[in-house]
């Protein structure tokens, strides 16, 4: 993270470590918009432990690849969440056959508005996925 703190920024650091960096970003005028987290866990305890780092950082939306069954929980706890794919295991299994952003919406659906999708648009044209039409796919749901 710095000199001062020889981590990486994530929800490990300890409180007075984010309160330092948090004073930093404060002080520079920088605001935290988004942070990418590969999994939010489905577990209370994890769950809480990330939205929490979230909120002391002032995050305001988590990018991350939380399991289908995670979502639940999420929603829960959630502020802006935007999924780039139900899970990274499933995505190999699914971009081939009915691609990444169906699979997005379907663990979207009925979901408060704070879970959303997010568009990987490298990865979609290495996937062979077109982007303008997934995005459109994504912006009619």
């Amino acid at each position: 993270m710095s000199q001062d703190i020889a981590k990486n920024f994530d929800p490990q650091l300890s409180d007075d470590e984010l309160r330092q960096i948090r004073l930093k970003l404060d002080a520079a005028g920088v605001r935290l918009l988004t942070y990418y987290i590969q999994d939010i866990p489905n577990d209370e305890a994890g769950c809480r432990k990330i939205f929490e780092f979230g909120r002391k950082m002032g995050i305001e939306t988590f990018m991350s690849e939380p399991k289908p069954e995670a979502l639940e929980l999420i929603d829960k706890f959630c502020m802006n969440t935007a999924s780039t794919s139900p899970s990274t295991t499933m995505t190999r299994k699914l971009h081939r056959s009915i691609g990444i952003p169906k699979a997005c919406l379907k663990a979207c659906q009925g979901r408060s508005k704070r879970i959303g999708a997010c568009g990987d648009l490298g990865y979609w044209m290495r996937s062979g996925i077109d982007p303008i039409q997934a995005a459109r796919m994504l912006k009619t749901a």
